[in-house]
């Protein structure tokens, strides 16, 4: 199935825990990610693996070769986390059902986490 929407949006149109692997490569400002990963965490299935790409804060991010500033929300907000720090955030809120963060060994790192099976 194919949605072409705002991500937030469509994800108002998959099942819950129908899905059972999740790669995030959007925006990439700690508001949008959060959005992202609240959006989709139930629609993850329980064993699932949530992924995404750009795994860096804003200062590693303005360091690259992009020389991206991804501390600006899209509301005007500042918050240098960008995707690394939302996605802490996130696993750390939702330490009873995310495991660990693994990361791949790239200059722009994927993220990787599973969804605990007895999650509910």
């Amino acid at each position: 199935m194919i949605i072409r929407d705002d991500p937030v949006e469509a994800a108002r149109h998959v099942p819950d825990e129908s899905i059972d692997f999740i790669y995030l490569d959007h925006r990439h400002d700690y508001c949008s990610v959060s959005k992202y990963l609240k959006a989709y965490w139930p629609k993850l299935s329980r064993g699932g693996i949530f992924a995404g790409h750009d795994f860096l804060d804003n200062k590693n991010s303005l360091m690259g070769e992009s020389k991206q500033d991804w501390g600006t929300c899209p509301d005007g907000t500042k918050h240098d986390g960008a995707v690394k720090g939302a996605v802490e955030d996130f696993v750390k809120a939702h330490s009873d059902s995310a495991g660990r963060i693994n990361l791949t060994r790239d200059g722009w790192p994927s993220f990787y986490f599973r969804k605990f099976e007895s999650s509910i």
